[in-house]
């Protein structure tokens, strides 16, 4: 007897991992697209890459920051932020750099300070710390 080669009507599950990977990508890009706004328009620090320390200045004086102190390092270029300390209070901050040592300035008056750890993308150079600072408007100005 012939036998007829009829398509199944089985039904195969659509490829559940594949609609996972598909949201996961979509997901991340849009992570990323969000990160690199905010990085235009907002003070948003970590996981940036700073290309030169000329980039990474330009960008901070833009927010109002000027770079107060450079801890451990030096600092090497490219770097990638990972680490983020903004001061308790405005007028000082205190923190621990990589190597474990605290650090505190104080007294700053109407100073808002940060501190943002770096790592350079070469694989031996160290890690080093950028305390950043802008002044405030007092209430009564």
């Amino acid at each position: 007897m012939a036998s007829l080669n009829l398509p199944s009507t089985e039904r195969r599950p659509v490829g559940r991992g594949r609609r996972i990977v598909g949201a996961t990508a979509l997901v991340l890009a849009w992570a990323f697209v969000a990160m690199y706004a905010g990085r235009c328009f907002a003070d948003f620090d970590l996981w940036q890459p700073w290309w030169s320390a000329a980039g990474f200045e330009k960008k901070q004086e833009a927010r109002g920051y000027r770079i107060y102190g450079r801890i451990e390092g030096p600092p090497h270029w490219p770097a990638i932020a990972y680490q983020r300390i903004d001061g308790a209070a405005v007028g000082g901050i205190s923190f621990h750099a990589p190597s474990g040592q605290h650090h505190t300035y104080q007294n700053f008056a109407d100073v808002e300070f940060k501190a943002v750890t770096l790592r350079p993308l070469s694989g031996n150079a160290r890690s080093f710390v950028l305390v950043l600072g802008r002044k405030v408007p007092r209430d009564n100005e």
